[in-house]
């Protein structure tokens, strides 16, 4: 029998240029989530942003009350089967609070410091697995941290990290966004050429937009949909914008605002793509954020994927804590989701697990 397995992600953070507040961005919106997905059964994995965590813990006067939010609401994640998973910015290494914010280098460098340093990495993600596993087994003997998400989904240059996840027990990656390209202030990759839309599959160590059948990493790609940019375009100059798949939200729209106009104030910061450079590539694609997105795409996309011939099938989706906000269209998801037999919940533990043994090494 075939079984799509569905993994709800989410990454649990307040913005990376430290501005938000923790109660607002991450507690109370994942508090309404986890209420929602217990009602309809499914299974949040929260990827949870360590060194926000231990930045915090410098000033304990300070944030005392979030502290202990943030502790609160990953064990009770764990009680109620669900998943923590880890997630890291490590421009938040050098994070100061002055004068009621943070402050912080916001930089290319900074944001790609784990993937440059392998000593770094290393110590940053056994200290933050660490945490997780002495804290979170309390409440779950099972609990075990095996997979990451990259800040910024960098994780380009590989070796480094790679090789300080492995080294760590940590043999899974969600951080690769097919056709995802980005050379400026917030880091540079490249996952445009990666071969597989949205299947699992086993990452080189020297570059995890690759496959390598004999590696120890797994990579989970963040489902996405594909658009032609060209054809859109046509298609809205006509007039049918009905037909056109790259609506953006009110949300979105902010955030695209908000990085225009850090780049605009960085020396490093420059457009991504260039009109030339979209003609070569006019496929475009968009990941499946269930905060953003609408529900009826995410559930077209699933649909599609019974006419596979898999046996197993994984979806990956996104979203950040700070996003949600309109819960009606989360209860429509998992309605809709709720009616496709094939579906299974899976946390992000559970499908780690599963398709490490599936793929095999060869």
């Amino acid at each position: 029998m075939k079984v799509i397995d569905i993994v709800f992600t989410v990454d649990y953070e307040i913005h990376g240029n430290g501005q938000g507040e923790f109660s607002d961005f991450c507690y109370r919106p994942t508090e309404l989530m986890l209420d929602i997905a217990n009602v309809y059964g499914a299974k949040i994995s929260l990827m949870a942003e360590m060194e926000h965590y231990f930045s915090m813990q410098l000033y304990p006067d300070i944030f005392y009350k979030d502290i202990r939010l943030f502790e609160a609401q990953l064990s009770r994640a764990i009680k109620e089967n669900h998943d923590v998973q880890l997630h890291l910015h490590p421009q938040w290494l050098k994070a100061r609070y002055q004068n009621g914010r943070w402050e912080f280098p916001y930089t290319a460098n900074e944001i790609a410091l784990l993937c440059n340093n392998y000593e770094i990495a290393f110590e940053r993600v056994r200290k933050s697995k660490d945490w997780l596993t002495h804290n979170l087994q309390y409440y779950n003997s099972k609990y075990e941290c095996v997979s990451f998400r990259a800040g910024y989904f960098q994780m380009q240059p590989s070796s480094n990290i790679t090789r300080a996840l492995i080294d760590n027990g940590i043999f899974c990656d969600t951080s690769v966004v097919k056709g995802l390209f980005r050379s400026g202030w917030n880091g540079n990759l490249d996952y445009r050429d990666i071969r597989t839309l949205n299947r699992p599959y086993r990452a080189s160590m020297e570059n995890v937009a690759l496959e390598d059948k004999s590696s120890p990493v797994i990579e989970f790609p963040i489902n996405v949909v594909q658009y032609d940019i060209i054809l859109n375009k046509f298609l809205k100059i006509f007039g049918h914008t009905k037909y056109t798949s790259d609506s953006i939200s009110k949300i979105q729209k902010m955030k695209i605002e908000q990085l225009q106009q850090h780049s605009q104030t960085t020396q490093m910061g420059y457009k991504v793509d260039t009109k030339i450079k979209k003609l070569f590539h006019p496929k475009k694609y968009r990941y499946l954020d269930f905060c953003q997105e609408d529900p009826n795409t995410i559930l077209s996309s699933i649909k599609m994927m019974r006419c596979e011939d898999d046996r197993n099938l994984l979806v990956v989706l996104i979203a950040h804590s700070k996003d949600f906000v309109f819960s009606n269209q989360f209860k429509h998801l998992l309605e809709g989701i709720n009616q496709i037999p094939e579906c299974n919940y899976l946390t992000l533990r559970e499908a780690s697990r599963k398709y490490y043994e599936l793929i095999k090494l060869h």
